[in-house]
């Protein structure tokens, strides 16, 4: 933190002496009289710095221009000079690629005999949030006549009183704005990136889109009221092809999970693509407690910070990233100021009110009492035919007496119906508040002069949590600076600090439902003052929603700073030092009064780390443009080292008496069980080189190739070469195809690349190692139990894509179709180990190969407005068509994932997708018993585990999204959705919910209302199988009815509607007269929706333990917010 808070104060001061400096500018000062257009060209190298690439066979057909502009930004400038000539430009970098447009694009001036006697027009240009925008252009149509809009985004221009004036400005869309006699205008601009001429941010740099060969999306200009959710990933839910964004619960401050192109690793805390914030690599993870190795939580950044995320999805664009680029890239660019901008400061906020979407409720106490008495008469039948069908040894027959007396005992005591002073509670609703809150307040300043800008943000974002107790707040700053220190010599700092606070109960849900309904409000205390359970063992669910918690608060602080140099007017070189340290504890604490806690008279148990990342790099960068070749080569260096201290300690024992209910004193406590803390460290270097280059601007070609080595591996395998290739053709810029009118754009693109993955390693995993911990300050030793391998390598992706890219109508209407096949070797995964290997459990090795093969389609239209106000609408679909298969395994079968008791087992299985179940395939309950019946494979009249099947249920085949939405004159409306469609989803809260259990844990809990269907009688046609008692090796019946099977199967096909919002901005006239440049008032609705298959009992396919498998977990709430973004 000193390091950043010293480079701060370094580039804040050379910021503040060189305010003054003469720095090289993008804007045109030029007097013209029939100029020539080579002669114009040398007058902007000379005034910009700028390099203008052409053909001279293009300047033939050209005329000389004359014209008057004073101090016109560059684009707007060129675009004045060329608007009647065949020529057309793009610009990247420094270079201003020129050439020759469609016959048919031409526009036709008006003749000399024509043009109107001109008055003077003063008038005012505006963009997002009613920011002045300086330099726009201001034209007249039909006209070579211009001017610039000044610092206050105001101009004046002689035009005739009917003339129509052409407004455009960098990144928004050219509006036509009819005079009308009008003396004085007011003109707003609509946002709208030119998507052939749009900058695209790539590894170590940017490039044009026109020239991009990869398969690249990007997602810009997201709304603060779009997302109501605490990061930014949520918003990408349904919006790239390809990324799959997924929702593993509904507490507050809940990240989801995401995939690109599907699962590629038998590791699922593995799978996320790596995270690049403002070219700074992160380790990034969904938390960052002493639990796991991350050192970033990707919650820490404010969305309303974040200018664009680029998703890169192949090989050829994510192999610059080597070893870490398998599982794609997300490009994360933060928001900046602007030279030459008057400042503009931002205060958006909004507050909503977010209800639970949990869709059933737990059984009243007449229910209750119903279906437990029900339980016991059919537990006790099954037993007196036991006995009375013979055959039983006398043990068995004592065995089956005692639990038919412990079954009848135990359930006699319930009461039908709710007497007088008896309770009949629904914990759900108690426990859950009527409406949780969340709110969000940001406010932000950017400007600059000509050699500085700025950027500086502050926000606070809270969300109660829709059920159980609990919070998340986060609290964000972010400052980023640019200085033009002189011609050849610019600074970047870039600082960001967030501080995130979360305390949650675990499985709320799941207490909630289970607490009997006859529990009373009262907590119960045995005289000791420790926790008394009710019913002799059901725990209370105020003792563990209140008085037991566990609390995440976390420190970060992200530091980029760099500095570029200009070698020569083509060469420059980048340095580049960033950093990310946080913070953090997670107290788990459980008050006496608690289940967890009553055992030990309370429990504090606090574990934390403190991680430090940085990475250096440097990078040179040559322009070329010869002939008809352009393009750059980029050669570059990096180091990183990630370095994390992990703290561990419990302490127990403190009286009820005592008041203390929150973690406190250490002193407070009787006994201090365990205190220590451990280092990791892990390190890596690399290599890289690039080179992008084009033909005549139709013929592309990208080549990379990276070199890594990273102390996670042995010596022989530390190091890895990533090579990466592809290639473009813009066939619509061929003879051929000119006059076809409805095409703006054909570019046919194909490419291969080679990228790495070791997130599956620990840090030293290929060694035997024992590891130096500190107890209570004294230094210990401890041999770890995890088998080395010096054999370990790379997990290696090849990948071979092939696309094709089409623009029509004006750009209006885009169709991407994108082709992949992507290869995994070398899986990395943990193998249990027998118990001969020396006290060694487990193992890291390499065990398969993986393929994903599929489609990615974009297709999305959006009409184009040329009059202030006028209606504009917009819609789009994004597919990911995907097919997962593992093609090969060490072991026909492997274990994968997590295992719940009663639960079922996830597999991974050679030949099938990864994550399958291992189930009895369910024919259904049988009317005549009401037992669960199942398939016997094998025919030998016995079910058993011979008769287990393996089911592919958890990749879905086809995922996307849909948005669209309209404005008009203010109003704007838009809607985003997102689907799956083809996975399955395992309920076993469904499964457990039919378990009557008396064996001291799951003692007479209560059920979820599905149990209702239940068959009753010889003769029903039901879903549910019987209610019986079951004990723990008491016969047949004791787990019959409750075995995984696809009884519990149903189909994981969901559409969400994730977004709804409707927005309304203030007239800018109205607003004038109060000095406020721009308000919008905006009603949001997060999660509005889903449909989804009606038998899965649970509400949301979404969320759950891991992927496929749901147990109580939170579904996603609803969120209804009201907000103002107002532009000062």
């Amino acid at each position: 933190m000193l390091l950043v808070m010293k480079l701060t104060l370094v580039f804040l001061t050379a910021a503040f002496l060189h305010v003054h400096a003469t720095g090289i500018t993008q804007h045109v000062t030029l007097a013209a009289k029939q100029l020539p257009l080579k002669d114009v060209f040398t007058a902007i190298e000379k005034q910009t710095g700028f390099v203008v690439f052409y053909n001279e066979n293009d300047l033939k057909g050209t005329s000389p221009v004359s014209l008057q502009a004073n101090h016109l930004l560059l684009p707007d400038f060129l675009n004045l000079v060329l608007r009647n000539q065949p020529l057309g430009f793009n610009i990247e970098d420094k270079t201003i690629m020129l050439y020759r447009k469609h016959a048919s694009s031409l526009p036709q001036a008006l003749p000399a005999a024509l043009q109107p006697v001109q008055i003077p027009v003063t008038g005012t240009v505006l963009g997002a949030g009613g920011m002045p925008l300086a330099g726009a252009g201001v034209k007249i149509k039909g006209s070579a006549a211009g001017v610039a809009a000044d610092e206050n985004g105001r101009f004046v221009i002689e035009a005739d009183e009917k003339a129509v004036l052409l407004i455009s400005y960098v990144g928004y869309a050219e509006q036509e704005v009819a005079v009308n006699g009008r003396a004085s205008l007011q003109i707003v601009l609509r946002q709208q990136n030119n998507a052939l001429d749009e900058t695209v941010v790539i590894g170590y740099g940017t490039q044009n889109r026109r020239y991009v060969t990869g398969a690249i999306s990007k997602v810009s200009n997201i709304k603060a009221e779009e997302n109501i959710t605490s990061n930014v990933f949520s918003a990408l839910q349904g919006r790239v092809a390809g990324l799959m964004v997924k929702n593993s619960e509904g507490t507050a401050g809940a990240m989801p999970t995401f995939s690109i192109r599907g699962v590629q690793t038998t590791n699922v805390l593995s799978a996320n693509p790596l995270i690049v914030v403002d070219g700074m690599i992160v380790d990034a993870g969904q938390s960052v407690n002493a639990s796991n190795n991350q050192n970033f939580n990707l919650s820490n950044i404010n969305p309303q910070d974040i200018e664009s995320v680029e998703v890169l999805k192949d090989a050829s664009s994510a192999a610059i990233y080597g070893a870490r680029g398998a599982q794609g890239v997300i490009l994360i660019t933060t928001k900046k100021g602007k030279f030459n901008s008057k400042p503009v400061v931002n205060i958006n906020t909004y507050y909503g009110l977010t209800s639970s979407t949990v869709g059933y409720r737990a059984l009243n106490v007449a229910e209750y009492g119903e279906v437990f008495k029900e339980a016991r008469n059919n537990r006790i039948k099954d037993i007196d035919l036991a006995i009375a069908g013979g055959g039983l040894t006398p043990a068995q027959i004592t065995q089956l007496q005692n639990e038919r007396q412990l079954v009848n005992n135990e359930i006699n005591s319930l009461t039908m119906g709710t007497p007088a002073g008896m309770a009949d509670n629904n914990w759900l609703n108690k426990v859950t508040p009527g409406h949780a809150v969340t709110s969000n307040v940001q406010a932000s300043v950017a400007g600059g002069n000509q050699q500085t800008s700025y950027y500086v943000s502050f926000g606070k974002y809270a969300e109660e949590n829709a059920v159980g107790t609990g919070k998340y707040t986060r609290y964000s700053g972010k400052l980023a600076l640019t200085q033009k220190v002189n011609d050849w010599l610019k600074l970047v700092a870039d600082i960001n600090i967030s501080k995130t606070q979360r305390a949650n109960f675990s499985y709320p849900l799941a207490v909630a439902l289970a607490a009997r309904p006859d529990t009373p409000d009262s907590i119960r205390l045995n005289a000791d003052g420790s926790y008394g359970w009710w019913f002799g063992r059901q725990n209370h669910p105020y003792g563990e929603t209140n008085a037991a918690s566990n609390a995440e608060d976390i420190w970060n602080y992200m530091g980029n700073f760099q500095a570029e140099i200009a070698l020569t007017r083509d060469l420059s070189f980048r340095s580049t030092l960033s950093g990310v340290q946080n913070q953090s504890s997670l107290i788990n604490f459980y008050s006496p009064i608690s289940y967890n806690g009553a055992g030990f008279k309370g429990m504090n148990s606090n574990s934390g780390n403190s991680g430090l990342q940085y990475t250096f790099n440097n990078t040179f960068t040559y322009k070329l443009h010869v002939s008809k070749l352009a393009g750059d080569v980029l050669l570059g260096q990096e180091y990183y080292d990630n370095k994390k201290t992990t703290t561990a300690f419990s302490l127990t024992g403190f009286p009820v008496s005592s008041g203390l209910w929150s973690p406190g004193n250490a002193s407070a406590y009787s006994n201090a069980d365990i205190a220590g803390n451990r280092v990791y460290e892990e390190n890596g270097e690399s290599y890289f080189m690039r080179t992008n280059l084009s033909w005549n601007r139709k013929y592309l070609l990208n080549a990379s190739l990276r070199r890594d080595a990273s102390s996670k591996l042995p010596v022989n395998n530390r190091h890895s070469w990533f090579p990466a290739l592809s290639a473009g053709w813009i066939v619509s810029d061929e003879a051929f195809l000119s006059s076809f009118k409805p095409l703006s754009l054909l570019k046919l693109k194909a490419g291969y690349g080679v990228t790495g993955n070791i997130r599956p390693l620990g840090y030293f995993d290929f060694a035997n190692l024992a590891t130096v911990n500190t107890y209570l300050g004294q230094p210990a030793l401890s041999l770890s139990t995890v088998m080395g391998n010096p054999d370990l390598r790379w997990e290696r992706t090849k990948q071979f894509d092939i696309g094709v890219e089409t623009r029509w109508l004006k750009d209006q209407l885009l169709l991407s179709l994108e082709f992949y096949h992507k290869k995994t070797d070398g899986l990395i995964t943990t193998l249990p180990l027998p118990y001969s290997t020396g006290g060694f459990t487990t193992q890291k090795v390499n065990i398969g190969t993986v393929l994903n093969k599929g489609v990615d389609i974009d297709l999305s239209y959006a009409s184009k407005v040329r009059t202030s106000g006028g209606f504009q609408w917009n819609a789009g679909v994004v597919l990911n068509i995907n097919q997962n298969k593992l093609l090969a395994l060490r072991d026909s079968v492997l274990t994968y994932g997590l295992y719940y008791g009663g639960g079922p087992i996830s597999y991974v299985k050679r030949g099938e997708s990864i994550g399958s179940l291992l189930l009895y395939r369910s024919l259904g309950v049988d009317p005549n018993t009401g037992d669960m019946v199942y398939n016997d494979r094998n025919h030998d009249g016995i079910i058993n585990q011979q008769d287990q099947e393996y089911i592919t249920m958890a990749q879905p085949k086809l995922t996307g999204g849909i948005h669209g939405g309209a404005s008009f004159k203010g109003f704007s409306l838009q809607a985003q959705m997102a689907f799956s469609i083809g996975s399955k989803i395992y309920n076993m809260a469904d499964q457990l919910n039919r378990t009557f259990n008396i064996d001291g844990y799951g003692i007479m809990s209560n059920k979820i209302e599905w149990v209702n269907d239940r068959w009753r009688r010889p003769g029903d046609n039901s879903y549910y199988p019987r209610a019986v008692v079951g004990a723990h090796g008491a016969g047949k019946t004791t787990d019959w009815n409750t075995r995984p099977s696809t009884h519990y199967l149903f189909s994981g096909s969901y559409l969400r509607c994730t977004n709804l919002t409707a927005s309304y901005t203030l007239p800018a006239a109205l607003l004038k007269t109060i000095q406020v440049n721009g308000v919008r008032i905006y009603a949001s609705v997060q999660n509005l929706f889903i449909i989804k298959d009606k038998r899965l009992k649970s509400s949301d396919p979404e969320v759950g333990l891991q992927t496929g498998i749901q147990y109580n977990t939170v579904p996603v709430p609803r969120t209804v917010a009201f907000g103002i973004d107002i532009s000062l």
